[in-house]
Formats: structure tokens, sequence, C-alpha cells
């Protein structure tokens, strides 16, 4: 009969359709229903009721009264599910109005998403025209370039260090991206191409990277990918070639 929001027995169903078939014919509009609709569903409401007083009486009760009051429910049941169903599912009708008719407001509850489990793991290298071009790959999918299945984009860092150092320097520790790490940019395809923009002489770009998912949750950096770059006397900085951005 439908535990959620119909009572089983008899007497409490009664109550409850009474309940609900009063609140709607007070207010059809409110409920979204039409004025016929909602005047039908009363009428079959109260030939249930009237049919359940008859067939509970001890000088009434025969056969043929039980037998029409479950007819007379089964055809209330009828009037009240699809608009009971149809109220309680439309999300233009209050809460208020919901509980107000004996409904249960459904509770939509926000999927979890979990922060990306994986790292990116990360290629630099540079060409003539010292552009440097980053690859990637996830560290779970057997070296897949395919953002993983929990993350939405990539988002890279860029630690800059004058001269030609190797594995990296204190500045550049990614752990929490302590010291003069910059964000580079947040990325959907690769490879990702960069041009770097600092004053004359060589210069080790460090990069780090993380997954990001749809709600913004980051997963942890992958490990650092280091490139030397003797760069040109522009300001300093670090501007995007062509980012294929999201």
């Amino acid at each position: 009969m439908g535990a959620d929001y119909i009572p089983e027995q008899d007497n409490r169903a009664a109550s409850w359709m009474k309940q609900f078939a009063r609140a709607v014919v007070n207010d059809p509009a409110s409920y979204r229903v039409t004025i016929e609709d909602a005047t039908n569903m009363e009428t079959a409401v109260t030939a249930f009721r009237l049919s359940l007083v008859v067939a509970r009486r001890p000088i009434s009760r025969t056969i043929i009264t039980v037998a029409q009051k479950n007819a007379d429910r089964k055809l209330a049941e009828a009037k009240v599910r699809p608009l009971a169903q149809w109220i309680r599912r439309n999300g233009e009708i209050s809460d208020v109005l919901k509980m107000a008719a004996g409904l249960r407001p459904v509770i939509r509850r926000a999927r979890v998403v979990a922060p990306p489990a994986s790292v990116p793991m990360l290629h630099a290298k540079s060409d003539r025209s010292n552009a440097v071009q980053i690859q990637v790959r996830d560290s779970q999918q057997s070296g897949s370039s395919a953002i993983p299945k929990d993350a939405a984009a990539l988002q890279v860092f860029v630690c800059v260090t004058d001269g030609i150092a190797s594995g990296g320097s204190p500045m550049c520790d990614a752990n929490g991206l302590m010291g003069d790490w910059k964000m580079a940019g947040t990325f959907t395809r690769w490879p990702i191409t960069l041009r770097p923009a600092a004053s004359a002489g060589w210069q080790t770009f460090t990069y780090v990277a993380r997954w990001v998912n749809r709600r913004g949750e980051t997963g942890g950096f992958g490990r650092m990918t280091s490139v030397q770059v003797f760069t040109s006397t522009l300001p300093r900085g670090h501007q995007p070639l062509h980012t294929r951005a999201a």
C-alpha cells in the first residue's frame, strides 16, 4: 500500500487520505493540480471513508460491505497515489506544503565525490624557441595521458630559479608549495606549451602538478620536473604561449 506515505491499516489510511485531500482541495493551485483532479480525488477518498465506517460497525459488517470498502479503498488509492507522487517529487512545491498534505519531502543527497586518488606525472622539455612543452601521465593508469575519472582538470605550478640547477632547491619544495611557487594554469588537454619570460641568462623552471575534481577538491602533488632555459630579457613571470586550458 506504499508504506512511505499511505499507511497499511484502513483507519490510518483513511485518516491520512483525509488530510491529503483536504490540503489539496483547499489550495489546488499551490499544489500544481487542477480543481477537477482535486475534486475527483476528494470524492473517492470520502467514499472510502464512509464505506469504512459501515464495514467496521458490528451491526452492518458483512461480506458485501467489507468488499465495498476494499473496492472503495482501491479506487481512492488510484486517485490519491498519482497526485501524491507528483506533489512529492515536484521541486516547485515547498516542503511546508508537502508536509501539510502528509508527505515526506524528497531528500536529495549530494553525491560524495572523493578527491583524486592518483597524482600527475610531468615531463618537461624546451625547444629551440625556448618554449617549454609538458607531457602529462597519470600515476595509476599505467602511464596513460587521459584525465582520471575522479578528476576534471590539472593544476600546474612553476618555480623559477636563476642558473642551472639539478634536483630542485629548498625554494622549490612542493610540500605545501612554500616559497616561490606560482600557478602556471589549469588545463584539460596536453601537451601543455608555455613560454618562460624572465631576465637574461640560464634559468631552471621546475614544475609540479595535481589533479582537481569538479568540486574543486584537489589530490596530491606528483613528482617535480625541471628544465633549463636560456631566457630573453623579458619581464619576470611565466606567460602561456598557448595553454589549451580548461
